[in-house]
């Protein structure tokens, strides 16, 4: 990789100097179905200084995150676009790996609305009442100096 060039930190500077449009912009672009990456590459800014500058701080990471809820919502839309399309000519493998994509995509970066549900259940069983039964039957078949741990039961 090479180094970065003084135009390209002296714009990322002046981007984050100005929190509040960069961010207003940003969160546009991304519900608008641009990538960070895409975005970062039009502003000729670096892109991983500009995500580290994004997660550095709650507030920013929140305003990406609402945008790409929202650009989940638009890909859940567009299953549906696609799904629909009466047109035959379409290859039947491509649309359903095109709904396939955006719902894997929609559930990623929405997981409470569009990600699958698990259902995590632990069951706790008192077992003690079982161990006091066995014991009981223990005592009752094996001879009384076995049965309090002098034999190899």
């Amino acid at each position: 990789m090479g180094e970065l060039s003084q135009d390209k930190i002296a714009r990322y500077v002046r981007m984050i100097e100005s929190e509040r449009e960069t961010l207003t912009e940003m969160a546009e672009r991304v519900a608008s179905g641009e990538t960070l990456v895409a975005i970062c590459t039009g502003w000729d800014i670096p892109y991983g200084r500009f995500a580290a500058w994004l997660s550095a701080d709650g507030r920013r990471s929140d305003v990406y995150e609402a945008a790409r809820k929202i650009r989940a919502d638009a890909l859940a839309d567009e299953t549906l676009k696609i799904a629909d399309d009466k047109n035959d000519d379409v290859d039947h493998q491509l649309r359903a790996l095109r709904i396939k994509a955006r719902q894997w995509v929609a559930a990623k970066w929405d997981r409470d609305r569009y990600g699958e549900a698990l259902d995590v259940r632990v069951a706790v069983v008192d077992v003690r009442g079982a161990l006091e039964e066995a014991r009981g039957r223990l005592v009752a078949v094996v001879p009384q100096g076995e049965a309090d741990g002098g034999g190899d039961i």
